[in-house]
């Protein structure tokens, strides 16, 4: 076995420096620059250029290890600072009100949420899945039980909405929002307990 192999597989990486599908692997962070590319040819896309026209804080590219990182991303604030509860967004007819971004615009639940894209792999919902991955929170409320699961922005909301105390959440099994089968509802009327937080 050639040693560059032997590294990669002692490393968790198949050719291509992409991540192994036979050993657990770390991810790597990479500040993103006008010539990120020159520096890791191989992608498929250029991280700078999808930095620049989608206003992305970080990214993750399908079967790599590189997590990339913004220039935008430096903006934020780390972690949210005041009152535990000043970024909970309201419920205002069953739906929350359109300050999603207060409650998790920040450097720690945008590192999760490419972590959670970097962990759930080929699973995760992305830009050109079907369906593809969703970001506002009544969007994220509307998601059946598998997409939410591969939604990185519901894992981001969740701990944001955790970690800062939020507790009012809006019905998914009441209008605006789809019902689900009848049987579905009973099940969750019965397991559900008052003040849960539930964004599936």
């Amino acid at each position: 076995m050639p040693q560059s192999k032997v590294l990669q597989t002692l490393m968790g990486f198949e050719p291509g420096l992409r991540p192994s599908r036979f050993r657990a692997s770390q991810p790597e962070f990479v500040c993103v620059k006008q010539d990120t590319i020159n520096r890791y040819p191989y992608l498929s896309r250029d991280p700078y250029k999808v930095c620049e026209s989608s206003n992305s804080f970080g990214l993750w590219l399908l079967r790599f290890k590189y997590v990339f990182i913004c220039e935008r991303f430096f903006t934020l604030k780390i972690s949210p600072v005041g009152p535990p509860t000043r970024n909970c967004p309201r419920v205002i007819d069953n739906e929350f009100e359109r300050k999603g971004y207060l409650l998790a615009d920040y450097q720690k639940y945008l590192l999760i949420h490419e972590l959670v894209h970097f962990y759930l792999g080929q699973s995760s919902l992305g830009f050109n899945t079907n369906p593809p991955e969703m970001y506002r929170l009544n969007e994220c409320v509307n998601m059946d039980a598998k997409n939410s699961l591969n939604n990185p922005m519901n894992y981001q909301y969740f701990i944001a909405m955790v970690e800062q105390g939020c507790t009012d959440a809006p019905d998914p099994f009441q209008p605006p929002f789809p019902l689900p089968p009848k049987a579905l509802r009973e099940e969750s009327v019965n397991q559900t307990s008052p003040g849960t937080i539930d964004l599936y």
